[in-house]
């Protein structure tokens, strides 16, 4: 890839008879964050020079997560101070062209027209030759994973954006690599320090790329407070971040946040940030579920994202119940239906050509155009017996996010749309936005996370019943009122971290707060207590801008025709950018002469025609990639550092390689690449049939054993080795739970159609069956 075409950051502008552009280098990086239980405040400065003997226009773009609340923004030029504030954005770029135009420096922050998750930062006029500090404020929540980490990454990655033929729009040069991942081609210093600190004692601190971004944790003797700092060398290819993992991270808390007295609106009012951990009762897996199983198989998903996919799609297949529906969709610029007419009911058969696709899929289909396949879901009529879920697995990165979300958000009470973010710099505006819209819910999976927990907790939620009904019940110590923020009741998933705001009077005295409804008709209740809430007096009003944030959210993404004079109130108000406002400010107390001025530049465009394999139909907008340089440090490697070095990456690339044999069905034998422990939980998820069971062949061969030291009893073999994989995977794998959970659901269900089975009694007989067998072969890796 042409090395002029990267742009890192904050880019300079000259006039030469034609607009030039370079990049203005990064000298330094400072970050705080400070991390209170479920919600992080990042204070980022960039210090950058003007290496140049003439005045400048700088560009500046970074990636940032769409839910994040970015509220403050400066800049310092010498000893000058540009504080920026939130106004209407056309209101506030006349502003700054006027600025402009009278030789001022002046400051434009708004987000990218098309998406929520990158915005752009416009200076105009940077002194020759002298520095400039960029200082930026956003606050963001945090969420409990399915393996209990609450994790912090800063956004440092933007990738290429893919934009179909039908939006106009910037062409990228020939020969983009949309894989690419650059680093930094100037060393710079790096500082990044946070803090941790809340109700709950931390356990431990670990470093979101354990491998490669070392850090240094201290937790303080009451175990309610730890420091963190950046530990040696970064590059700029991965997002830097950490996951703090506490000792009981599940327990329900309203944090109530005064408000500001000299404010109205919201921001006068107390905000609450709401967190339960909901579960739902295991019967209330249903098998009236439709799945659809979208797979990005675009260029960029080559390698090892490609071989994720493959990996979690054949655990989905074999985590289906009997009798539900389902079909597999892959898309790049093309689209194709595994089942053509539609969802098929899930058998022995339909599994089985569902596996030839899985052994033939590759990522050999052009471009990312993931509006037609959902268009030609929705255009397919629903079952009203059954529930419809979207399953999306992609790298997420294409730029028309609005029209897909838009697209989800039309037909949500009918389709519910689940995503997965593959791979570092994945756009949070499409992963979590869309989720969002199609009320789904996402994950977003790097090279350091083991994939099948974090998709197979997303089957999970779509296969539970629906908790239909939802209503708020408050209990006040003197009659007031509690409004939702926004004021839709949330959607709820069992055994998930489930996060909402809520906003009442000054004074007011909350004693509790219920969410309320029903699950398969029987009534469902999660609250929480007087006990469980703490009040907090934050000068930064944290949750205040998280909920306005969200109800900005929520507010564009119905697009009404009141919603853009609503936002911009909320916007201003709370000082959170959106995309109808812009932070501006203008330096009133320097005015540049003609000679002094920079070039302002008609437009913007680093990208030049693209004429590629696979993309003549196409068009890319930030067509290189950008690195927001937030954090980073130490001298660039000599070549692309691999992003898949971490055992759990080796792992995913192992399970990757069950393939199926196209001529009898079967599933071929580990390839024993990997961990001899991991080849055989590999193989022991591919044997299983589709109606839930396992075969004693199939365990004995692959616990290397003979069928005759397993069965051993009067219990039918297909129960027993059902029962004795299922007592194996709960013993030996326990580490996976998240991972096998459906399937051992599924086991249990085929257990229960045999009328005269005691499954509690085969269970026992089946462990003792086990350790007869352990005690045998104590040595066998499977028993390690």
């Amino acid at each position: 890839m042409r090395s002029d075409w990267c742009i890192y950051g904050l880019i300079g502008y000259v006039e030469y008879g034609y607009y030039d552009s370079f990049n203005v280098p990064l000298e330094s990086v400072s970050s705080s964050v400070s991390v209170h239980g479920y919600v992080a405040h990042v204070k980022s400065t960039l210090r950058y020079r003007n290496p140049r003997n003439q005045p400048l226009q700088v560009y500046f773009r970074t990636p940032k997560d769409e839910s994040s609340a970015l509220y403050h923004v400066e800049a310092k030029i010498q000893d000058r101070n540009i504080v920026a504030k939130c106004l209407e954005v056309k209101k506030a770029a006349k502003i700054y062209e006027d600025a402009l135009r009278a030789g001022k420096t002046a400051l434009l922050v708004r987000e990218e027209p098309k998406v929520t998750d990158i915005f752009n930062l416009a200076l105009g006029n940077l002194p020759p030759e002298s520095s400039c500090e960029v200082t930026l404020s956003l606050v963001c929540e945090l969420r409990v994973a399915t393996d209990g980490g609450v994790e912090f990454r800063l956004p440092t990655v933007l990738n290429p954006r893919y934009q179909p033929a039908s939006c106009a729009g910037p062409v990228a040069p020939v020969g983009l690599d949309l894989s690419a991942v650059a680093v930094a081609q100037t060393p710079y210093t790096m500082d990044v320090r946070a803090t941790v600190s809340g109700a709950l004692d931390i356990a431990c601190i670990l470093s979101h790329h354990r491998h490669s971004d070392a850090i240094s944790v201290t937790i303080h003797d009451d175990y309610k407070k730890a420091s963190i700092k950046q530990d040696g060398g970064y590059t700029s290819d991965h997002e830097w971040g950490f996951v703090v993992h506490y000792n009981n991270p599940y327990q329900p808390q309203a944090i109530i946040e005064t408000g500001d007295v000299t404010a109205t609106g919201l921001m006068m009012d107390q905000v609450l940030m709401i967190n339960m951990f909901p579960q739902l009762p295991e019967a209330s897996y249903s098998r009236f579920n439709e799945i659809i199983f979208v797979v990005d198989r675009s260029g960029s998903m080559h390698g090892h994202n490609m071989q994720s996919a493959r990996a979690v799609l054949l655990l989905f297949l074999k985590s289906l119940p009997p009798g539900c529906r389902f079909n597999i969709v892959s898309f790049g610029s093309t689209h194709s239906f595994l089942f053509k007419e539609g969802s098929r009911t899930y058998s022995e058969a339909t599994l089985a050509m569902a596996c030839e696709l899985h052994a033939s899929m590759k990522a050999n289909m052009g471009g990312t155009e993931v509006l037609a396949p959902l268009k030609a879901i929705y255009s397919q009529p629903v079952d009203p017996s059954f529930s419809r879920h979207v399953l999306l697995l992609t790298d997420g990165d294409v730029w028309n996010t609005d029209e897909v979300t838009e697209l989800a958000a039309r037909h949500a009470s009918s389709t519910r749309v689940f995503t997965v973010g593959i791979g570092e710099g994945a756009s949070t505006a499409l992963v979590k936005g869309l989720a969002r819209a199609g009320r789904g819910r996402a994950e977003l999976v790097t090279a350091t996370d083991r994939m099948q927990t974090k998709v197979m907790g997303l089957v999970a939620s779509m296969l539970q019943a629906s908790v239909r009904g939802v209503t708020v019940s408050c209990e006040f110590d003197a009659p007031s009122r509690l409004s939702l923020v926004p004021s839709e009741p949330p959607v709820i998933f069992g055994g998930q971290h489930l996060v909402t705001y809520a906003r009442m009077p000054p004074g007011a005295q909350l004693k509790s707060i219920t969410l309320k409804g029903t699950v398969d008709g029987d009534e469902w209740q999660c609250s929480v207590t007087e006990r469980q809430m703490v009040t907090v007096h934050d000068e930064r009003l944290t949750l205040h801008r998280l909920a306005a944030r969200a109800s900005i959210l929520d507010l564009c993404l119905k697009n009404k025709a009141d919603a853009r004079k609503t936002v911009v109130e909320l916007s201003c108000a709370s000082g959170v950018l959106s995309r109808h406002t812009a932070f501006v400010a203008v330096d009133q107390q320097v005015g540049e002469t003609d000679e002094q001025r920079a070039a302002h530049p008609k437009e913007a465009q680093p990208c030049g025609g693209m004429h590629g394999e696979g993309y003549m139909k196409a068009r890319l907008v930030a067509c290189v990639p950008v690195r927001f340089p937030m954090v980073g440090g130490g001298p660039p490697r000599s070549s692309s550092p691999s992003r898949f070095e971490s055992q759990r990456a080796i792992e995913m690339e192992m399970c990757e390689k069950v393939l199926v044999d196209d001529a009898t069905n079967e599933v071929d034998k580990f390839c024993p690449s990997g961990t001899p422990k991991e080849n055989i939980y590999c193989q022991i998820i591919a044997q299983q049939k589709f109606d839930g069971s396992w075969l004693a062949d199939d365990i004995a061969s692959i616990l290397q054993t003979a069928a005759g030291d397993l069965l051993q009893g009067d219990a039918q073999p297909a129960n027993l080795m059902t029962a004795l994989v299922v007592v194996l995977l709960q013993e030996y794998f326990s580490d996976r739970a998240a991972e096998w959970g459906l399937l051992v659901i599924k086991a249990k269900n085929f257990l229960k159609q045999s009328p005269a089975v005691d499954i509690n009694e085969l269970l026992k007989a089946a462990k003792h069956r086990l350790d007869a067998l352990r005690s045998k072969y104590p040595h066998h890796v499977a028993f390690v």
